[in-house]
């Protein structure tokens, strides 16, 4: 936690109760408390601050525990809910949970089960809140990114057609569509050179080689997908991480598909194939 102690809200109408969720927490040292009697308590505490977690018992006067969840869980979706009762009732605790809970906890407390499903509930929600701000850099970067291919690959029937130089297109192309360091523009011509050798042994026909030259340097564009921890990562990938990794030829493909560019068509093949062997066989 870096220092720092979690802020936690106690929502709980018996007193000894609050007190009581108050010492245990507090005693740790690494956690402030708020406690209060009511929802409506509750609600104005979440108004004036972020919570790192709270904590609800389901038995509250007027507005139930489980109103307050599903309140916290659409408004405050950063703060990590955690549902305390005095009965282990199967169809309570089911209705906690896809009300947006992360953790039950049933009296009498148990000090080390209370604790363990604060710590649970807050790395949860560390995870969840990285997730969903990966996600979001992960979408602006798919949104620029488009703009940015569209608009580079606008002209390339026509460059196609006319006498500008395949280089010069490549250049563009590269500036594009490099969004990690270690995608060269170099790295972007030499895969360039190869496809274009390659279509000339293949028999293709000048045209094609010109086709093929531009589409070979999209073959990448689906690393925006990927997270900088994994593609700058030293060494060997994990399982989980080379699964992560693999999904950028998925993306590419997803970027690329459906255009009316002939170019950008043959891009999508490429991004979706450029890891398969030879001969088709994975």
């Amino acid at each position: 936690m870096d220092g720092e102690r979690s802020h936690i809200l106690i929502v709980e109408d018996d007193d000894e109760g609050r007190l009581l969720l108050v010492r245990i927490l507090e005693e740790e040292g690494v956690y402030e408390s708020t406690a209060v009697p009511s929802v409506a308590e509750a609600r104005r505490c979440l108004r004036e601050r972020e919570y790192a977690a709270i904590l609800i018992d389901v038995c509250l006067p007027g507005e139930s525990g489980i109103d307050l969840l599903a309140y916290v869980h659409a408004h405050h979706i950063d703060t990590a809910a955690i549902m305390v009762t005095g009965a282990n009732d199967r169809e309570l605790i089911d209705e906690a949970f896809a009300s947006g809970a992360f953790g039950y906890v049933v009296k009498p407390y148990r000090v080390g089960e209370l604790l363990i499903s604060v710590l649970n509930a807050l790395h949860r929600r560390e995870l969840e809140m990285h997730n969903r701000a990966h996600m979001l850099e992960l979408e602006e970067k798919v949104v620029v990114r488009t703009s940015a291919l569209r608009q580079t690959l606008a002209p390339l029937e026509g460059a196609l057609l006319h006498p500008i130089a395949v280089e010069e297109v490549i250049e563009r192309l590269s500036a594009a569509l490099t969004v990690r360091h270690e995608e060269s523009g170099a790295h972007i011509r030499r895969v360039s050179e190869y496809s274009a050798l390659l279509a000339d042994r293949a028999g293709l026909t000048a045209s094609e080689h010109a086709k093929v030259r531009l589409a070979s340097a999209l073959h990448d564009v689906g690393k925006i997908g990927v997270p900088d921890a994994i593609l700058q990562k030293p060494g060997p990938l994990t399982v989980e991480q080379r699964s992560v990794m693999q999904r950028h030829t998925l993306m590419g493909h997803k970027l690329l598909k459906d255009s009316d560019s002939a170019v950008l068509t043959l891009g999508a093949v490429i991004a979706l194939t450029h890891h398969e062997r030879w001969d088709g066989s994975g």
